[in-house]
């Protein structure tokens, strides 16, 4: 492993690798661990050993991804992270992290299902003595229940730098699109539930997120925005637009098959513009996808840092800001101030370069611990394809 890489041999090493397309975005792994430099393990996902790899003391990324557990109530077509038998994480080793990052970041619990993760509450109590901001990225299910609802809004009270993020994918009205992106089910009464429970509450601070598919639920974006800007400011103060990306489980024949993603960071803003006519003259950038910034939009005096365009954040009015984020391509993975905390060896990895790893090997290995597969897995499967037994130096017929 290359460890605690100065940013810019950082950069260079990944570009290599793609410019021959060594290890590159979304291409199958051989189905040889040893070729594939990578060690499986029994109950947490592999460790990559192509990703470069940071001490939790010289973590140079501003932004961390946290995968809080692998269990969820849901089986959405563009997971990820869509292996559940893995282990949760222990609250002793996130306190750990949390002690030992050299500064303050923002965090975001993803998973799985965050809110299905036992230690979620202590865990955000945690994050908040040592000053770092989480960011809990929940499908809202179990908010649909008023009881639950009601705890973690205690909770809040006592932790409010924490902010809750809901997906909503097919937005506030349409099942079709939900069932399309999200696995031929639709959530959307329990979900709206759930958000409706958050503003009755008094929830504050809250992000609205959806996965873009091109030609299929943009239509989410003015949903975002009427909601956001229909009730009082600063209930929900961030609208988050995705681009889908071939990565994990995703769903076959929505997007174009030489497409890794359904638009760039820039094209989503674009079509962001034509919706929201405040979006063509924002009030404050937070990121404008050149220069690197910090999360209140200084801009960072460093030589070493380079933007690619893949996220773009900015105020629209004085108290919601609107972000369009690329996921799943070349540019997110070479990004500087996203990465993944890996418990296995508790270190800190690139993100996107991280996340394609994992994505790359459950496309390749079909891990038996997926419930549900998407169907370019299952055509895999029918042609001879083995599913790996993660525990077991063997394959399954």
């Amino acid at each position: 492993m290359l460890e605690n890489l100065d940013p810019i041999l950082r950069v260079e090493n990944k570009k290599r690798d793609l410019d021959k397309n060594i290890h590159g975005m979304n291409v199958d792994m051989t189905g040889d661990p040893v070729e594939d430099n990578i060690t499986i393990l029994d109950n947490m996902p592999p460790i990559f050993h192509n990703a470069p790899v940071y001490d939790l003391e010289k973590n140079p990324f501003s932004f961390i991804y946290i995968d809080t557990n692998y269990k969820c109530n849901m089986e959405c077509g563009f997971c990820d992270t869509p292996i559940r038998h893995y282990k949760d994480l222990e609250i002793d080793a996130f306190e750990e992290l949390c002690a030992k990052l050299p500064h303050k970041i923002a965090m975001r619990f993803v998973g799985g299902e965050p809110t299905l993760w036992s230690k979620m509450f202590e865990a955000l109590a945690i994050a908040e003595k040592y000053g770092h901001q989480v960011a809990v990225v929940t499908n809202g299910i179990k908010l649909a229940n008023k009881t639950y609802a009601k705890e973690l809004y205690k909770v809040w009270l006592k932790n409010p730098s924490f902010n809750l993020s809901l997906s909503l994918n097919g937005g506030l009205y349409n099942d079709e699109w939900y069932e399309k992106i999200d696995h031929d089910k639709s959530w959307r009464k329990q979900k709206i539930k759930g958000l409706q429970n958050c503003i009755e509450l008094g929830f504050k601070k809250m992000c609205t997120n959806a996965i873009i598919v091109k030609n299929l639920n943009e239509g989410v974006i003015k949903e975002f925005y009427d909601l956001a800007t229909s009730i009082k400011p600063g209930i929900i103060t961030n609208i988050r637009y995705r681009c889908a990306a071939k990565q994990g489980r995703y769903v076959d024949g929505l997007m174009e098959e030489e497409d890794h993603t359904s638009y760039t960071g820039v094209q989503l803003n674009e079509y962001v513009k034509s919706v929201i006519p405040e979006a063509n003259d924002p009030l404050h950038w937070i990121r404008d996808g050149i220069h690197p910034s910090t999360g209140s939009g200084k801009r960072l005096n460093n030589p070493k840092l380079k933007c690619n365009s893949c996220c773009l954040m900015y105020y629209i009015r004085p108290k919601l800001w609107v972000a369009t984020v690329e996921f799943g391509s070349f540019n997110s993975a070479l990004c500087w101030r996203r990465g993944q905390f890996v418990t296995s060896i508790m270190k800190i990895q690139p993100a996107h370069h991280y996340i394609d790893e994992l994505s790359r090997y459950v496309n390749t290995y079909i891990p038996q611990g997926m419930t549900q597969l998407s169907k370019h897995q299952e055509d895999k499967v029918k042609q001879g394809a083995k599913r790996f037994v993660e525990g077991q130096v063997n394959y399954q017929e």
